[in-house]
Order: structure tokens, then C-alpha cells, then sequence
């Protein structure tokens, strides 16, 4: 709906001419070589900074859709705030800072802002919603999970299955004994919005990271 790659690509074009237009008036103009290195220099980093806000407002706009999406297959829109939430928690224990100048994302703070003014106007047009978690996990299971290689053309090295704990589980011991490897502990617990000291309730399903299987098959 929103054509962002599009529309990204029609404003980068304008800057573009526009970059080009300006240093052949510089040179028209007898600047000389320094003058016309100076003008494509500034007018280059003015259409980084223009560029990287441009694609911080298609973000926000991003997340509006994506509410109005869950709202419109049943699913309440304010629980998107939980999950940008918990990326913030991730990006502080992380030790990630936000960098606005030249940030083509806004800062998860804003984000979360914006998603509860928004999600909050969407619940108010009267239809019914729910988290209906278990059917959003069941429609997300074998969904890739984690970094590939792009340069190597590796995929992401998991997939997404779920898991019911029992008694006496914690994170560690579901990262461990399904994904495989107890470092993903923390991981997991953030997949699904909690932190890895909670404690866990038999009965709850989870979403966890296993290998893929050609990955399972070369051990």
C-alpha cells in the first residue's frame, strides 16, 4: 500500500538530478574544480540526511499498516507495543545507542510512543479484537530465524517451532535442550516478550529458534 521502495527510489532519482544540475551551474559558472568538488560533497551529504529522514517516516507509516493489518485479520493492534518494548530492552542490554542524525529507523522510543496513540484510535473503531496467540504462533511456525550470509548466500541458520513447557523449565533449559545451545537463552525469552530470569508456568507455549534441518542432518 505504502510503495516505499518505489517512492524511496523516485526521491533518490530527484536528489540525484538535482546533485547534478547544481555542479554543472558550479562549473557553467567558471567555480573551477574545488568548487564543483565542494558543491557535489555538501549536496551529497544534504541527500543522506534528507534520504535517511524520508525513510524514518515510511517506517512510522509501516507500523501503522502493520496495525491495521492485525486489527482487520482479528488480532489487537496494542500488543505491537510489547514487542518494540522489548527490542528497546534488547538495544539497552546491548549496549546500542540511538543516532537520530543519520538513522534510517526512528528511535524505539518513538516508535512505541506513536504505536500506542495509533493502536489505541484503531481498537476504537469497535471491532472486536483478540491476542489469539496461539493461532499467531501456529501461522509462524517454520518461518526462518536468525542472521545469514548474504555473501555466501546462507540462510538464516534456524526456524521457528514452539514448544510447551513443563514443569521445572526455565529459558536455559528450553534453549539448551530444543534449540540446542543454552546461549540462546536470552534470546528465546525475548522472542516471546519475557525476560530469561521469569519464571516459566507448565503449559505455556513458546516459540523457539531449532537448526534448520539440512543443518541438523550435517552433525
Amino acid at each position: 500500500i505504502g510503495h516505499h521502495s518505489f517512492k524511496q527510489m523516485q526521491k533518490s532519482l530527484g536528489d540525484t538530478l538535482m546533485i547534478f544540475a547544481g555542479l554543472g551551474a558550479s562549473i557553467a559558472a567558471g567555480g573551477g574544480s574545488d568548487a564543483a568538488a565542494a558543491w557535489l560533497a555538501a549536496s551529497s551529504s544534504l541527500s543522506q540526511l534528507s534520504s535517511a529522514g524520508y525513510g524514518r517516516g515510511m517506517e512510522l507509516q509501516s507500523d501503522e499498516f502493520g496495525m491495521i493489518y492485525a486489527y482487520d485479520a482479528g488480532y489487537d493492534p496494542r500488543e505491537h507495543a510489547k514487542f518494540f518494548s522489548m527490542m528497546q530492552f534488547k538495544q539497552r542490554v546491548s549496549g546500542s545507542r540511538y543516532h537520530g542524525f543519520l538513522a534510517t529507523h526512528p528511535d524505539t522510543i518513538e516508535r512505541i510512543i506513536k504505536i500506542g496513540e495509533k493502536s489505541e484510535i484503531i481498537v476504537n473503531r469497535g471491532k472486536p479484537v483478540k491476542k489469539n496467540r496461539r493461532q499467531y504462533l501456529e501461522n509462524i511456525k517454520g518461518l526462518t530465524f536468525g542472521e545469514g550470509n548474504r555473501r555466501s548466500g546462507m540462510p538464516p541458520p534456524y526456524v521457528i517451532d514452539l514448544y510447551t513447557t513443563k514443569e521445572n523449565d526455565d529459558f536455559r533449559v528450553v534453549a539448551r535442550e530444543k534449540s540446542g545451545d543454552g546461549s540462546l537463552a536470552f534470546e528465546i525469552a525475548m522472542m516471546n516478550a519475557m525476560r530469561a530470569k521469569d519464571k516459566l508456568t507448565a503449559g505455556t507455549l513458546l516459540k523457539i529458534p531449532v537448526k534448520r534441518q539440512e543443518l541438523r542432518d550435517l552433525r
